[in-house]
């Protein structure tokens, strides 16, 4: 069956589907021919040209296709919407010129201007006044962090401040404040007026100062410092001494440090030296006393040999020997006293306990000697040679008197006579001796070395009395012997 119908009605159908009357609608055969348009044309419409868009979108096979051409009616830009006609050979057109559409959108974009324009302004302020708000708010913070800094920088200043105080007040070290160029004391310590024997009225009054206190021989040092620090800043450690108003003299060590913040001042700490001067003249005394005492121990060693005699040389070894072991005892027993001297009771024990039997089971020193007598403290000069004298006095009763055999006893007492040489007086008594003892026939090396050692190097007396039931001896020894 065929279907047909005449242009004006599908013009008359075209009309009722267009809602706007500037629009060209047509239906046109796969070949190019309008078969009906709308609005319509006065005379027929050339078909459409080969090479125009509609053929391109029909050899193309494109269902539907959007396109921007020049119409063959009017000549003007026009945009065109085509589509296939389901499987017909005809397409639809709905054409519309640019311009038109322009002209449309500039007239709908004005409606809306002028319904958004207001909005559009409110939305504008409300942004300037967000954006001043937030500026504000960013400077607000800004001026916090800044007054934050500030107050951290100020606090942490305080606190440096208050620390340098508690160092510049304590006790610990004398400490001022200085300028080397104007050799002017701006600020100075209760320790450092102590040292320099001031009080703080006085300083207040203007006593005081760089160089105040400084011995005369001292300023050349103190002007050497003054140069260095006025050059660099600061100046080397040195050493000088303050002059007190007492007289006395004390012995200080100065450094000095750049004061921050403080150009051309300096900060200066002094400290007190005085103990380890005394250190220094204790260990120069111990030197020369060392020295002193090697000196007197190779005197008692030329006497040992210049004076010792014997029958054989095993003899005279033996004899050498046990005098050194004694010399070497007396001369640990003043070591071990750290240089002070050494006790008299100390000394003699030491001096008797080669001799000895030692202790007995019941805890007892040996009972055939006592030691009577006072502490006291004997010099370095008179203890070792004192030593000797002992030794051999001990020996001489080993040998043949009290302690040679176990009835016999020794006693030996002392005391300190306070006379103008403060003089020791010690006594050596031996009882029970095996056999009565008589005078030696001739000076023995024994006699001439205890005559050597109290007569001639300590200055003293030495008295013997030969009893039958054993020797007395009586040593006198000033305890401050001259040289």
């Amino acid at each position: 069956m065929q279907v047909t119908t005449g242009p004006e009605e599908i013009a008359e159908g075209f009309t009722s589907l267009i809602e706007r009357p500037e629009a060209v609608m047509a239906l046109v055969r796969r070949d190019g021919s309008v078969l009906a348009r709308l609005p319509p044309f006065s005379s027929p419409l050339p078909a459409i040209g080969a090479g125009s868009e509609f053929h391109r979108t029909v050899e193309d096979g494109f269902a539907r296709r959007v396109y921007v051409t020049t119409s063959v009616a009017t000549g003007e830009p026009t945009l065109y919407a085509q589509r296939r006609a389901g499987e017909y050979p005809v397409h639809a057109i709905v054409g519309r010129r640019v311009s038109t559409i322009h002209a449309a959108w500039a007239w709908r974009f004005l409606g809306l201007l002028a319904w958004a324009a207001p909005a559009m302004l409110c939305l504008v302020w409300a942004a300037l006044h967000a954006r001043r708000r937030a500026i504000e708010t960013e400077q607000a913070e800004a001026a916090r962090r800044a007054e934050s800094a500030r107050r951290a920088i100020a606090e942490a200043r305080e606190a440096a401040e208050a620390r340098f105080r508690t160092v510049f007040e304590s006790d610990a070290m004398g400490m001022a404040i200085f300028e080397p160029a104007t050799a002017a004391t701006f600020a100075i310590n209760d320790r450092l007026l102590a040292m320099q024997g001031l009080t703080r009225a006085a300083f207040t009054a203007g006593a005081g100062g760089w160089g105040h206190a400084t011995a005369p021989d001292c300023r050349e040092a103190d002007a050497r410092a003054r140069a260095q620090a006025i050059a660099r800043g600061t100046w080397d450690p040195f050493e000088k001494d303050y002059l007190r108003p007492d007289g006395s003299r004390l012995p200080v060590r100065l450094f000095a440090a750049p004061l921050p913040r403080e150009p051309g001042l300096v900060v200066v700490l002094v400290e007190d030296i005085s103990r380890q001067r005394a250190a220094e003249a204790r260990r120069e005394l111990l030197l020369r006393e060392i020295a002193h005492r090697a000196r007197n121990t190779f005197a008692l060693l030329r006497s040992l040999v210049r004076l010792s005699r014997a029958p054989t040389a095993a003899a005279l070894a033996e004899a050498l020997d046990g005098r050194i072991q004694a010399l070497a005892r007396s001369t640990a027993l003043l070591t071990r006293d750290a240089g002070d001297g050494a006790a008299i009771e100390a000394l003699l024990r030491t001096s008797l306990a080669p001799f000895l039997r030692g202790v007995d089971e019941d805890g007892r020193e040996d009972p055939r000697v006592t030691l009577t007598g006072p502490v006291l403290m004997l010099d370095p000069s008179v203890a070792q040679p004192l030593a000797m004298v002992l030794h051999e006095l001990a020996t001489n009763a080993a040998k043949y008197g009290a302690l040679s055999w176990p009835k016999g006893s020794l006693a030996i007492a002392w005391e300190r006579r306070p006379d103008a040489k403060d003089t020791l007086v010690l006594r050596w008594s031996e009882t029970g001796a095996p056999a009565p003892l008589t005078p030696p026939t001739g000076d023995g090396f024994g006699s001439e070395l205890l005559d050597a050692i109290v007569t001639g190097q300590l200055g003293g007396q030495v008295s013997r009395e030969w009893r039958a039931e054993g020797l007395v001896s009586t040593l006198t020894v000033p305890l401050r012997p001259e040289g």
